[in-house]
């Protein structure tokens, strides 16, 4: 499997000319709601068979995260279940988005990463155990 330098994931400049950081910063200026409820709670429970079956806790990562709204579904889901995070998540958007913007817990396990333009300066390979994204249609 290629690795995030392997692959050269630096930031591109878009084809179609349009600055998506400057779009999703202003959608997230007004807007929690990013992706359907039923595609958060289909990748949310694959991604916690995953995570429960791990003996050790995972470090995860969810690009595109927006606001955290999947994160945020994930806690309320564990929390009723009464159960424990099993998983770090970093979680990065190409918005800029206040951390008091974020609807994910704090006191979780959650890190969110301010600028997803240079994703390989920010980690070494293999550095996750599981990737996940949500709705991240323009990329």
């Amino acid at each position: 499997m290629a690795t995030l330098t392997e692959q050269k994931l630096a930031p591109a400049e878009p084809s179609d000319g349009l600055d998506y950081r400057a779009i999703y910063t202003r959608y997230y200026e007004t807007e929690n709601d990013d992706s359907p409820l039923g595609s958060r709670w289909s990748l949310m429970k694959r991604m916690h068979r995953v995570v429960a079956l791990s003996p050790v806790q995972l470090i995860g990562i969810d690009v595109g995260a927006g606001k955290q709204i999947l994160e945020r579904d994930y806690q309320r889901y564990l929390e009723r279940r009464k159960l424990t995070p099993n998983v770090w998540m970093h979680t990065v958007d190409i918005a800029e988005i206040d951390q008091n913007d974020l609807l994910a817990d704090p006191s979780w396990t959650f890190h969110h990463i301010a600028d997803c333009r240079n994703l390989t300066g920010e980690f070494s390979n293999h550095t996750f155990d599981i990737a996940i994204s949500n709705m991240a249609l323009d990329f």
